[in-house]
């Protein structure tokens, strides 16, 4: 699973547009200024058999002719339900949703994740988001994301619940020099959570150091289990928001937590 995240052969990004202004144009823009070595597939049905950024678009997932490692849904959240179900045909097991519009406005959105949910769950699908940043793998020149700034190579990796703060952060570790291994931007937790990801980078070799911020922990347990686990094997700093009322009124209404 993370290794079709963190170090895909392809991405397909899902609602990419021409419009510079659109997140589907800058997540593919992010991953071509990357230099990233694998193959990028721009989706679109207004941009099919065209080109985007010199990478071909084609109208459908089902239509890209090679294998799918990692796909980046950028679409409005009505449409999401049947890429997942084309991710599944296509068998691409890795998505990244940065669409937003789910949990965190109300009982509707929150209802359609579980459907996303659902059907993800039948295919094997894991799923990073909704309403998120999206990830980045500095050593495998992967930016998966629409985070202004990208920082180099290091061995440093941040999770973040909060799109706004991972993007203040890494704003300025790119200012400070500082470097990163992996940045993992978790959004609403549809499906991967922080204790997942403590679980995969407790063994990343490329990160030495690991910090995190949570604005919710739905898995206590685990959670407290890991988090131990991890500080064993490498330090770890993790910053968790919605203590006082202000706070978790902040959280339900950004990411859909239940401080």
């Amino acid at each position: 699973m993370w290794e079709h995240f963190f170090e895909p052969r392809s991405v397909a990004v899902v609602g990419a547009s021409r419009n510079e202004k659109k997140l589907g144009y800058l997540v593919v823009e992010k991953l071509v200024e990357a230099h990233f070595e694998g193959e990028i597939y721009p989706i679109n049905p207004k941009l099919a058999g065209k080109t985007l950024l010199g990478r071909k678009a084609y109208a459908r997932l089902t239509e890209v002719p090679g294998k799918i490692d990692l796909v980046v849904v950028v679409i409005p959240r009505d449409f999401v339900l049947p890429i997942i179900e084309d991710c599944g045909s296509k068998g691409a097991r890795s998505v990244v949703i940065i669409s937003a519009g789910f949990k965190e406005v109300g009982e509707e959105g929150a209802h359609l994740e579980d459907k996303i949910l659902k059907v993800a769950r039948k295919w094997g699908i894991s799923i990073i988001g909704p309403n998120c940043l999206g990830i980045i793998n500095a050593h495998w020149n992967l930016n998966a994301s629409f985070a202004p700034s990208a920082p180099s190579r290091g061995n440093i990796a941040f999770f973040s619940q909060s799109g706004a703060l991972g993007t203040a952060i890494l704003d300025r570790l790119r200012k400070e020099g500082v470097g990163i291994s992996k940045f993992i931007s978790l959004g609403n937790k549809m499906d991967i959570d922080e204790v997942d990801v403590l679980e995969m980078l407790k063994d990343d070799d490329e990160t030495r150091v690991i910090l995190g911020y949570l604005e919710s922990v739905g898995r206590g347990r685990d959670f407290m289990h890991i988090a131990k686990v991890t500080a064993q094997a490498k330090p770890l700093i993790i910053i968790k928001s919605g203590r006082g009322e202000k706070g978790k009124k902040a959280a339900s209404s950004h990411t859909g937590s239940l401080a």
